[in-house]
Formats: C-alpha cells, sequence, structure tokens
C-alpha cells in the first residue's frame, strides 16, 4: 500500500451529505462510516437494500459508495448479531463492494460467520473492553484490559478475520506479541498521538477525525508522517 492508503479519513453517517468526502478521497485509503442505529434495523434496512430506499441510511451508503468509488469505504458497525443474521447482513454488505467491516468479537461462531460470508470485503474486530478503564474492564468482566485484548485478538485468529479495531495502547500490546502478527491493526489516532510511532510499530491503518484532518494540505502531511514510520519499522525488523 502506498503511505495515503494507510489512512482512514473518520465521518459520521449523520453527517455525510455535508462532508467535503468527495474532494479528499484521492488522498486518503478508505473513509470510515459508523453508525449508531440499532442492529435490527440495519439488518431489516440491509434485506430490504434492493428496494433502493435513498432516504434511509442505506441509500446514503449506497450513494456513497458510488461517488467516491468501489473498495473505499469502511463500515465500522461493530456488528452483533446472532450467525445467521450475521451471514445475511455481510454478504449484502459485499455486494456493496465495501472494503472493511467491523463485527463484535463477543461470539466466536457470529464472527466466523461473518468471515465465511465476506466475500473480497475485510472483516475486522473490535476489542470488549474498548473505552473502559482498567478498574471498569476489571468490574465487568473480572480481568484486566490486557487479558480482554488478548481474548479478543485470539478469537479473531480463531475465526480468521483479517484485523482487529482497537485504541493505541491496545495496538502497543498486540505488536508485541508475534502471534498477532496475521491481524491487520486500525487504530484511532488523536491531535495528541505520534502518528510516525505509531505507524513504526505496526499499526497498518490510522484512522484520522474527519472534523481535524479534514484538508487536502493536513492529509499530504499525515501521508508524509506514514511513509517515516513505514522507514522505521523497516529499519525495525532489520536491526542487525
Amino acid at each position: 500500500m502506498k503511505p495515503h492508503e494507510r489512512i482512514i479519513l473518520d465521518f459520521d453517517a449523520s453527517n455525510l451529505d455535508s462532508a467535503p468526502i468527495y474532494s479528499l478521497r484521492d488522498y486518503v485509503g478508505l473513509i470510515r462510516v459508523s453508525s449508531l442505529m440499532q442492529h435490527l434495523e440495519m439488518a431489516r434496512l440491509f434485506r430490504c437494500r434492493t428496494q433502493n430506499a435513498l432516504g434511509s441510511w442505506l441509500g446514503k451508503i449506497l450513494a456513497l459508495e458510488k461517488v467516491i468509488h468501489p473498495r473505499k469505504v469502511f463500515l465500522d458497525l461493530r456488528l452483533n448479531l446472532d450467525p445467521g443474521g450475521m451471514s445475511e447482513v455481510v454478504k449484502a454488505l459485499s455486494r456493496l463492494n465495501v472494503e472493511i467491516i467491523s463485527v463484535h468479537t463477543l461470539r466466536l461462531e457470529s464472527v466466523a460467520s461473518a468471515v465465511a460470508s465476506k466475500g473480497a470485503t475485510m472483516v475486522f474486530g473490535d476489542i470488549l473492553c474498548e473505552g473502559m478503564d482498567e478498574e471498569a474492564c476489571m468490574e465487568r468482566f473480572q480481568s484486566s484490559r490486557e487479558t480482554q485484548t488478548f481474548y479478543s485478538a485470539e478469537l479473531l485468529l480463531k475465526a480468521n478475520a483479517n484485523g482487529i479495531v482497537c485504541a493505541l495502547d491496545e495496538a502497543r500490546f498486540l505488536r508485541g506479541l508475534r502471534r498477532f502478527d496475521p491481524l491487520l491493526v486500525a487504530c484511532q489516532i488523536g491531535p495528541e498521538d505520534d502518528l510516525r510511532e505509531a505507524v513504526g510499530i505496526g499499526i497498518d491503518y490510522v484512522v484520522l477525525d474527519g472534523k481535524a484532518y479534514g484538508t487536502i494540505g493536513s492529509l499530504q502531511e499525515r501521508a508524509k508522517e506514514v511513509r517515516l514510520g513505514l522507514i522505521d519499522k523497516e529499519r525495525a525488523y532489520h536491526v542487525p
């Protein structure tokens, strides 16, 4: 991949119409679209996609995919469905030529169903303790954040998923364990984070806020940082 193709620009699905997506599409690898819709409602919309409901959220995604071009969309939906429902939704998404979709890593059977139905689309999973501090993770799961991160990554490996969506500290932990090298890592990078260092430790996709970095000049500068990070990574792997 070229450096800019490792950049995922993040936009809220409810604000697609006013987002400057079309002018920026050649300076990033993917456009990330997330949604707070209930999963059952999403499933219903995907099942009726042939009705061409352009006024719906799904219609916006269909329109977005056509205007950008195929394989430019990352639907970060964290799908949490039973295996049968997961298969149906993921098959519909794969027909839209979506590059990446995300699923919830709670059940191995559901993740495996997504992988079996994905076609050319890549399936990424999340971390169960995402957004929690150590105390909250211990209270909910009776285990540490590192343990839950390991568990989620292990489940994704068993399901033959393509990658994982996680925070920067979780990515550092995973990249320190060579057993998870087969998983691609997508990580949200904020203004306070060192993008070059993140790529240097092995993060494959950096997710940037469309509001903070939504200009051509800013994205070109971020691509330069990605390129330097890739050089650092190459040097680190070839230290005598």
